[in-house]
């Protein structure tokens, strides 16, 4: 008589660890992303949206780059930063006015067509600001809105915004969160300057995409001025003389605590 070659499956066990379960079939457990890194973490949310970053945008009435900084620290910092600048491409002319920060060059005499200076053009070329926030170990940073950011551009100046997104700072690779267009007449002398809010069309997708800085983690940001007037003339800035800080961004911060430690002793017989 034949021996069946069919054995029964063990039935699976679960067993309860710090609040999770561990489904075990057999001896064997399969474990979750968590306990694969032997680590069970805790979150505790802080659900109000507010400000965790803010920056008052320097402005002078002498001009020039000489009195013009080329980078900016936080003046408000919520608990859970470690640390946010912002600063001018090096792609653009300082040069400060007594209502914003920025410069001229945001285009070029190299280029025959403002569809030329598209937001790949400008990218490339250094037409932005660039700001990044970092967060302090142990917390998980939330940003999901901007809070304050008016910007201006001079007829010739960029006539659209961009705002990037990567994980590293040469943007390598980055993700384009948003964009806005003027919709007003770029030329030499006869554009049309305006000054623009950019608060709802960037919060809007940053509310829809979520960016999530992990602990001791740096997140990347441009804001690039693009689709200007082929020419070195026309000006674009951030602007300043606001409700201070002038440029702000909305988000949330998250507590990541370690709870528990497991440790498997190895073997069939192991344990916890």
């Amino acid at each position: 008589v034949s021996q069946s070659r069919y054995h029964s499956k063990p039935a699976p066990c679960k067993i309860r660890v710090g609040g999770y379960d561990l489904v075990m079939i057999g001896k064997f457990p399969l474990l979750s992303a968590f306990l694969l890194s032997s680590v069970l973490l805790t979150i505790e949310p802080s659900f109000a949206q507010s400000v965790l970053v803010g920056w008052d945008i320097p402005t002078s009435n002498s001009g020039g780059t000489s009195s013009t900084p080329l980078l900016v620290n936080a003046s408000t910092n919520a608990d859970g930063v470690a640390g946010a600048v912002i600063s001018i491409g090096s792609g653009i002319a300082v040069g400060n006015l007594s209502y914003g920060w920025g410069g001229t060059s945001w285009g070029s005499t190299t280029n025959t067509s403002v569809s030329q200076q598209n937001l790949e053009w400008a990218n490339s070329n250094n037409k932005f600001f660039s700001f990044s926030i970092t967060a302090q170990p142990g917390k998980i940073l939330t940003i999901n809105g901007i809070g304050s950011l008016s910007v201006m551009a001079s007829g010739a100046g960029p006539g659209n915004w961009a705002l990037l997104y990567s994980t590293n700072a040469s943007f390598s690779a980055y993700t384009t969160i948003a964009t806005w267009a003027s919709g007003v007449t770029r030329a030499a002398t006869t554009g049309t300057a305006y000054t623009n809010s950019l608060v709802a069309p960037f919060t809007a997708a940053l509310s829809s995409s979520n960016i999530i800085v992990g602990p001791s983690t740096t997140a990347y940001f441009r804001l690039v001025g693009y689709e200007g007037w082929y020419s070195t003339g026309g000006s674009g800035r951030i602007m300043g003389n606001l409700t201070a800080p002038d440029f702000t961004i909305l988000g949330t911060v998250e507590t990541v605590s370690v709870t528990k430690s497991i440790t498997w002793n190895g073997g069939a017989n192991g344990a916890w």
